[in-house]
């Protein structure tokens, strides 16, 4: 009688299946592209620098937050360029969500990125022509 291997003894890890439009994502069952590089650039050097960037005008977008209600002259024009400053930190996580336009997640993922970049332009806008 021939030996039929169990599930359970199976030691080989899947590897993930190739199709046609590129890989299907064991964690998120998503079809991944295969990323595309410029000469000299990893994916592993793209990532940290993106993350840095955003994460930086967030932090800038919440100084001047702070700087305009400390500020009684200016404080339109600080909220002005802090929304508009917040608006670049969400385009930040939008290019992170999506590993810079190379995947593509679903709506409800990027719904909130995509309302509150528009919010923030919109108010940044209102804030500088002093209609708020």
């Amino acid at each position: 009688m021939e030996h039929v291997p169990l599930d359970t003894e199976n030691t080989t890890a899947p590897e993930p299946a190739e199709t046609p439009g590129g890989f299907v994502c064991e964690n998120c069952g998503h079809v991944h592209d295969v990323p595309e590089t410029e000469a000299g650039q990893s994916l592993s050097e793209l990532n940290p620098r993106t993350l840095f960037l955003r994460n930086l005008l967030a932090v800038v977008a919440a100084v001047l937050f702070l700087l305009s209600l400390f500020s009684d002259n200016n404080h339109l024009v600080f909220k002005s360029v802090a929304y508009i400053v917040g608006a670049l930190a969400y385009f930040g996580e939008i290019l992170m969500l999506t590993d810079c336009f190379r995947h593509k997640p679903s709506g409800s993922e990027l719904f909130m990125p995509y309302l509150f970049g528009a919010m923030y332009v919109i108010l940044g806008i209102s804030y500088a022509v002093g209609t708020h």
